[in-house]
């Protein structure tokens, strides 16, 4: 979600509206939100449910994205309140309570609106209008859309209520017996009149002695205080874990003219453009060994790489596939028993989290395939180094979309085959 939000732009997009820094604060507090449901161990789904409640639920609070504090006063109505907060607020203009008749209603029954009634009127007089044409059992259908409509404005008087942080000034008028004309008048009914919040003068505080000594005490005391406080708090709740922490037995040469890491983050990088089908491969090849700081006459070798995944059966499968998807950020909490052994943790929560290279969906099920570019002879040292990490990866999808996961695999660049771990 945050790489989304930042590919699209939407935090300058958010600074450069009206009100940007608050309507910017709804960005982050969503990816707030949505990462932590990830940390709880919500699913995929669950996180797609979450997503939908809080777009349709806006958070109430603002997020102030700059810590800035100004001394001044905001002049604004409700709808532009919404989601922001500040020490003190007035509801102000207690005089001017306007409520017209519905003139549409809104069928507002499942995701999308069946229906729209219109009434047409024109103008008679000052204030007043006759009608023209009306739908079918009109006064149904505006009594329904009426219940909405005080639905929506008892949502507002709730916003309006909680806008405050130290004080809230309610407005009223002296002038207007029963607060008629009162918008707020709702918030008043439960408050006696005029009413003044009574509360006693704290008493002088002893002053303590201020020689050398005694602050020495207060200083120790304090320091032996902030450290009965910080042990328990750094106690972690969960750890997060990647399925590649677990510890190889022995570390392998990677095929390649230079090997390393290097050389396996450009096979990476370039495989993933491969398969999406991008029509300029020898330029995103020349990016990937620039980033990752290799000789630029590797194009070649690169180039001989991908041919031979092109030749592959990989390939054909990949070409036969329902569903394809590369580079697929996963994370959920420890699986299996098993998983949360293999990393060592005792106590609290485990939540794995990784990169799948590749996957995609058979008729049967999905497919998971990680990209090795080691240079070993045997299937078996393959598997014997990276089968957790691809039984992982595998079990974590099964949880995350609840589907099933028919085959996992490894796909060495030096052998040019598949080999089956799952």
């Amino acid at each position: 979600m945050e790489k989304i939000a930042t590919d699209l732009g939407l935090v300058p997009f958010a600074l450069s509206n009206e009100f940007g820094k608050a309507r910017c604060s709804y960005v982050f507090q969503i990816i707030e939100l949505l990462r932590n449901g990830e940390f709880e161990g919500e699913d995929f789904s669950g996180l797609v449910r979450l997503f939908g409640d809080l777009l349709e639920f806006t958070p109430e609070e603002e997020l102030d994205v700059l810590g800035e504090k100004k001394d001044s006063v905001r002049i604004m109505n409700l709808h532009k309140a919404k989601g922001l907060e500040a020490p003190v607020v007035f509801l102000a203009n207690p005089c001017k309570n306007v409520q017209w008749p519905p003139d549409q209603h809104v069928k507002r029954v499942g995701e999308k609106v069946p229906g729209l009634y219109l009434l047409f009127t024109r103008k008679k007089y000052e204030w007043v209008t006759e009608v023209l044409g009306q739908p079918l059992n009109w006064d149904r259908y505006a009594r329904e859309e009426k219940s909405y409509c005080d639905a929506e404005e008892k949502r507002l008087l709730y916003v309006a209520a909680t806008r405050a942080k130290n004080m809230l000034i309610i407005s009223d008028n002296l002038k207007d017996e029963g607060n008629k004309k009162n918008a707020w008048a709702r918030l008043l009914e439960e408050i006696p009149f005029h009413s003044v919040l009574e509360y006693d003068y704290l008493p002088e505080p002893e002053r303590k002695d201020d020689s050398f000594s005694s602050l020495e005490e207060d200083f120790t005391t304090a320091k032996s205080n902030l450290r009965n406080w910080i042990e328990p708090a750094s106690v972690p709740g969960y750890h997060i874990v990647s399925p590649s922490d677990v510890e190889r037995e022995t570390a392998f040469r990677v095929a390649g003219s230079t090997g390393g890491q290097a050389w396996g983050s450009v096979i990476h990088r370039v495989f993933e453009k491969v398969v999406r089908g991008v029509d300029d491969l020898n330029t995103e090849i020349m990016i990937a060994l620039e980033e990752n700081g290799l000789e630029k006459g590797l194009l070649a070798e690169v180039s001989k790489t991908v041919e031979e995944l092109r030749n592959s059966e990989l390939w054909k499968r990949i070409e036969k596939a329902e569903t394809v998807i590369t580079e697929v950020p996963v994370a959920a909490s420890a699986v299996s028993e098993d998983i949360k052994d293999a990393f060592g943790i005792e106590g609290g929560k485990v939540i794995v989290s990784g990169i799948v290279d590749l996957m995609f969906r058979e008729p049967d099920g999905w497919v998971i395939v990680d990209y090795k570019t080691d240079a070993l002879e045997n299937s078996a040292d393959f598997i014997r180094e990276y089968g957790f990490q691809v039984k992982t990866y595998c079990e974590m999808v099964e949880h995350i979309l609840g589907e099933k996961v028919k085959e996992g695999c490894l796909y060495s660049t030096y052998k040019r085959e598949m080999i089956k771990v799952w």
